[in-house]
This record gives C-alpha cells, sequence and structure tokens, in this order.
C-alpha cells in the first residue's frame, strides 16, 4: 500500500458571532482505494500564516506519494524535516503536520475496520467533549456517531450544545 494522492479541500464554518473561519480537510488516498480524513485547524483570524493551498498540497504530494501510510513515524520524520516548528503559537508547520497525522490515522483505521482510538489503544469512556461549530459538543460511543443527549450506560455530566468553542 502506498500514498497515491493528497488532496486539500478548504472549507469554510460559520461561527455564533456569524464570522465564517477557514479551514482545511486533508484527504490522503492511497493506490488500493483507502481514503483517510483529516484537518488542519483555522488561522483565518491571522491572515499572514494563512497558507498557499494549491503549493502546499504539491509540497505534500511530492513528500508523500509513493510512502508507504502504515508507516507512520517514517512519515513524521519526513514532515518534521519538511515542516520544521516555526517556533510561535501559530504554526502553520504544526498545522500541517496535525492534517496529516489524522488524516493517516483515519485511514489506518478505515483499512482495519476499526475507529481510531482502537488503534491508539481503547476508549477511555464512553463520551468525551468536542469542539467545532458543525458538530454537537459530545460524542458518545462505539458507533461514533453524535449524539447530543449522549444515551448509554454513562450519561454526560453537561448540557450538549453547539459551542464554537471549548469551555
Amino acid at each position: 500500500m502506498q500514498i497515491a494522492h493528497i488532496t486539500l479541500h478548504p472549507i469554510a464554518t460559520r461561527r455564533r458571532t456569524g464570522i465564517a473561519n477557514q479551514h482545511v480537510v486533508v484527504q490522503v488516498e492511497t493506490d488500493n482505494g483507502y481514503v483517510g480524513w483529516g484537518e488542519m485547524s483555522d488561522l483565518s483570524h491571522v491572515p499572514m500564516y494563512q497558507f498557499d493551498l494549491p503549493e502546499l498540497e504539491r509540497m505534500l504530494n511530492e513528500l508523500c506519494r509513493g510512502r508507504d501510510p502504515r508507516n507512520l513515524s517514517a512519515l513524521e520524520d519526513a514532515l518534521i524535516k519538511f515542516f520544521p516548528d516555526e517556533g510561535h503559537m501559530y504554526s502553520r508547520s504544526g498545522l500541517v503536520r496535525q492534517g496529516m497525522d489524522l488524516a493517516l490515522h483515519d485511514l489506518l483505521g478505515r483499512r482495519d475496520g476499526v475507529p481510531v482510538y482502537e488503534l491508539l489503544g481503547g476508549a477511555l469512556g464512553r463520551c468525551g467533549r468536542a469542539c467545532g461549530s458543525a458538530i454537537p459538543s459530545f460524542a458518545c460511543g462505539p458507533s461514533r456517531k453524535w449524539n447530543p443527549t449522549c444515551s448509554g450506560s454513562k450519561p454526560c455530566r453537561r448540557k450538549a450544545s453547539t459551542s464554537s468553542a471549548c469551555t
């Protein structure tokens, strides 16, 4: 199995304030048809740190195409060398590596037919907080379905909301 293509999809999500924040969804495809999805977080509040998406997509394809997505350590090493830490809180390099890491783990989970939390050692609970303006604040159970009431054997302690930020 080898990485065949990486595609970057710009999206905008509207916050409660009405401001649309820009994100980048990462799609990693393999030569045998597996696909993984990740996300590079928002830097739209800091315009000087925004990505040149066509150039970034070209660089990621050049760096990762033909590599084995199962060899996460080798891919991470290559990404760190090509996208080193920038030494400040608005690190585009960190966002690139995080987006790729999420997409690669998602791809491997889909290949194995298991959720990513199983790849990482198993679930720590039945309910967890999530941040985002497009999804409810709680995800529950092994079904990986969003459930604002968090039904199941262990109910959530907080009321679900569609808050755009963790509190």
